[in-house]
């Protein structure tokens, strides 16, 4: 038997001691990728997107998971939303690096928004940039950097400029 079993969104599932099919809990459908089932000490491990270290988040015994996670090394929300993105050691020098946003809106004028795209267009933008996990500026120059990049549109200058 393989020592782990890397989850996808379209594997999730594991096989167990009993060589029974077992579902993994909801929320690992939100971030498969980063969970892992260790068929050894028969826990479930949420993996870190900063340091890639991998962390013992649930125990399966009797066919049901038992929430084991140490508050101090990953963070649990809830059952919907399951465990951090981010192990609290990288969450911490994370937030250390980052600029007070106060500061920041003092020091540049930001554009605001609301006051100009329709409300079917913030929408989208919150949407996406809550899925990728940025800002909404960041997306909003993410989804230019898209379009630009796939733009085949050429444009014809045939006016003289004086």
């Amino acid at each position: 038997m393989k020592e782990y079993t890397y989850f996808s969104a379209k594997k999730l599932t594991f096989i167990d001691q009993n060589n029974e099919t077992q579902q993994v809990p909801e929320f690992v459908t939100r971030s498969a990728k980063n969970y892992r089932f260790n068929h050894v000490t028969n826990k479930l491990e949420k993996k870190c997107i900063e340091c890639k270290n991998y962390f013992e988040v649930q125990l399966y015994e009797n066919g049901k998971f038992i929430d084991i996670h140490d508050e101090e090394e990953i963070h649990f929300y809830s059952e919907k939303s399951g465990y951090d993105t981010r192990c609290r050691k990288c969450k911490l020098e994370k937030a250390s690096k980052e600029p007070n946003t106060e500061y920041q809106l003092e020091k540049t004028e930001k554009y605001q928004l609301e006051n100009k795209l329709s409300a079917d267009n913030i929408m989208y933008i919150r949407i996406v940039a809550a899925i990728e996990h940025m800002d909404e500026e960041q997306c909003l120059n993410y989804l230019l950097d898209l379009v630009r990049k796939t733009n085949t549109l050429t444009y014809d200058y045939k006016r003289k400029l004086n």
